[in-house]
């Protein structure tokens, strides 16, 4: 609309969309600068006239924090991302919740820190995106319940064993 914007030196087609409008930024999916489209990527130089093009199916994405150098930017792409990882989370739960009910397994924090460990993620809430994305299933909580009961029969193998050997020791102590 003709208004000059200052932008640090080296910032980009995607750096002045987010100074336009956060929600502009975030839906990005191009640009025209000086009448020409170029890449979001592309590297603004003074004076050029540039016109964001976007479409409203379009998200933030990850590899955008290498595009962008202002600190809003930045700001406003980590925030969406990380809101939407929180929503994806929120599905992986609800998900993970019927999936464990179908296996009577109880859904507890001790049992989610348990999964998280099984399946080597750090929190609960890659638990939860792993069941949102598909990359847990039932079949893989089958499998960590098969585990859990193995470990709990060798628990109680190896106090049957230490029952035996008190038993033995008492055996030796008190001759009959």
């Amino acid at each position: 609309k003709g208004a000059l914007l200052q932008l640090p030196l080296g910032a980009t087609a995607l750096d002045f969309a987010f100074e336009i409008h956060t929600d502009i930024g975030a839906k990005c999916i191009g640009a025209k600068v000086n009448h020409k489209l170029v890449p979001l990527s592309y590297k603004l130089q003074n004076g050029d006239q540039v016109e964001i093009i976007t479409s409203g199916k379009q998200a933030p994405k990850e590899d955008w924090l290498n595009i962008v150098v202002t600190a809003k930017a930045k700001s406003k792409i980590k925030s969406s991302l990380k809101e939407e990882k929180r929503k994806v989370a929120e599905v992986g739960k609800e998900t993970l919740e019927r999936k464990m009910k179908s296996l009577k397994i109880t859904y507890n924090t001790d049992n989610l820190n348990k999964l998280s460990y099984f399946f080597k993620l750090p929190s609960t809430q890659d638990l939860f995106i792993a069941v949102a994305e598909g990359k847990i299933e039932v079949k893989d909580l089958r499998d960590y319940l098969s585990s859990e009961k193995e470990i709990e029969s060798r628990g109680n193998n190896e106090k049957t064993e230490q029952q035996q050997i008190e038993s033995l020791l008492n055996k030796v102590k008190s001759p009959e």
